[in-house]
């Protein structure tokens, strides 16, 4: 007994310090489905400003921006719900839904609206396939402060609904490694009117952000990035030789 008491004890961990993050207690607290305030904290940091642009845009351009030509065509032809051969009747069902309020303004409203979910959407995707929170929220500040962005989502026009069956399709293929029956039917039904949209889909900015998620995602879920600029150099040189010789003149 007396040896027992004589051996030194190992040391004891310190323990957490209150309001200070540990490593990895947000991934942690994301898998137990409990975000952590390390979670929460980015993307709201993002999120408010957010909203609140939209307050002003709300309140700046009463009721909405319109288009000439396409949004009074969409207006036209959410009465009858007639077919039309040149704008499909995705985004009119949608106007024809949203009729019952009698009110021009919750046209942009529920687009603004679409536009932060599709923000937050973005941000959750990154987070869930490994992405740290900070990253996670810079990657999803285009689609919630940019100016472009707000502005298309105050007119009457189909963009909005073509991002959102768009990211909404991405985001369902790139939640698992291996995307279930459900979320491939998920992302077949979101792909189908939206490849159907408005000109026939022909939206780059929409794509473009529907794209880069699947890029970020599909580079998070090899691996991290690894910056090695000697080594990536000699592997260049090694790659692609390349000796000076003198010049000769020719002869004759």
């Amino acid at each position: 007994m007396d040896r027992d008491r004589r051996r030194p004890h190992p040391p004891r961990p310190d323990p957490p310090r209150p309001g200070r993050a540990q490593p990895g207690s947000a991934r942690r607290a994301a898998a137990r489905g409990r975000p952590s305030a390390a979670v929460i904290v980015p993307i709201t940091i993002v999120v408010v400003p957010a909203v609140l642009l939209r307050a002003l845009a709300m309140i700046a351009y009463r009721p909405a921006l319109e288009f000439s030509g396409d949004s009074m065509a969409y207006l036209r032809l959410a009465r009858p719900l007639v077919p039309d051969p040149v704008r499909p009747a995705g985004y009119p069902l949608l106007l024809r839904a949203l009729s019952v309020t009698h009110q021009l303004w919750v046209v942009p409203a529920v687009q603004h609206l679409t536009g932060v979910l599709l923000g937050i959407l973005l941000y959750a995707l990154l987070v869930h396939r490994g992405l740290t929170p900070r990253a996670s929220a810079l990657a999803a500040t285009p689609v919630l402060l940019d100016a472009y962005q707000v502005n298309i989502e105050h007119f009457v026009m189909a963009e909005t609904l073509f991002e959102a069956l768009l990211v909404v399709a991405v985001a369902a293929l790139l939640w698992a490694p291996k995307p279930s029956v459900a979320a491939c039917g998920l992302a077949g039904g979101c792909l189908g009117p939206g490849v159907a949209g408005p000109h026939g889909g022909s939206r780059p900015g929409a794509a473009g952000a529907g794209l880069g998620t699947a890029a970020t995602a599909r580079l998070v879920t090899f691996g991290r990035l690894r910056w090695r600029a000697g080594r990536t150099a000699g592997g260049v040189r090694r790659l692609v030789p390349f000796r000076p010789r003198r010049l000769r003149a020719d002869r004759g």
